[in-house]
């Protein structure tokens, strides 16, 4: 008998690992280690990804997101790398558009990524797309597989840039 909930989050870090790849060739999904977790794809650097899929994200309360948000920072110490970045699947957004599922970050740790310091009092989540995030982490010079600057922006995004244009 196979085990479901593990067999959509093999499916859900690969999808996510596929994403990955083009920026942090080395990526790789971590084997399970317990209470001592370090996430489920790392060999990414400064960062580990947590990645949660199926059903349970669709429609995530603050509680179960904060929980989740904890458990990547833990895993992100335990890997004693800088940060713990959550991704959950989007509803409408199956594994082959894996590049638009949400990434949620403390939107201190995004103000360092992106070279500020700013250090909000309490915990302030930031969501974005996989895609963009990734984007953002080769500009900002995190990435050996791209170059700063380099970031490979969705087709939504040309087309919001040639509408603007017109």
């Amino acid at each position: 008998m196979t085990n479901r909930p593990k067999d959509i989050g093999t499916r859900a870090e690969t999808a996510v690992l596929r994403q990955i790849l083009p920026y942090f060739p080395a990526a790789e999904r971590l084997a399970l280690k317990g209470k001592a977790d370090e996430g489920d794809i790392g060999h990414t650097g400064d960062f580990i990804f947590e990645v949660k899929g199926g059903k349970q994200t669709e429609q995530v309360g603050d509680a179960q997101l904060t929980a989740w948000m904890g458990e990547a920072v833990t895993e992100a110490a335990n890997r004693d790398v800088g940060f713990g970045v959550l991704v959950l699947q989007r509803k409408g957004y199956g594994l082959p558009r894996a590049r638009r599922w949400w990434v949620w970050i403390s939107g201190g740790d995004l103000a360092e990524i992106m070279g500020g310091c700013w250090l909000p009092p309490g915990f302030v989540p930031v969501r974005m797309e996989l895609g963009d995030f990734l984007d953002l982490l080769a500009d900002q010079g995190y990435t050996p597989g791209h170059e700063p600057g380099e970031g490979t922006a969705l087709p939504h995004s040309k087309d919001v840039n040639a509408a603007a244009q017109t």
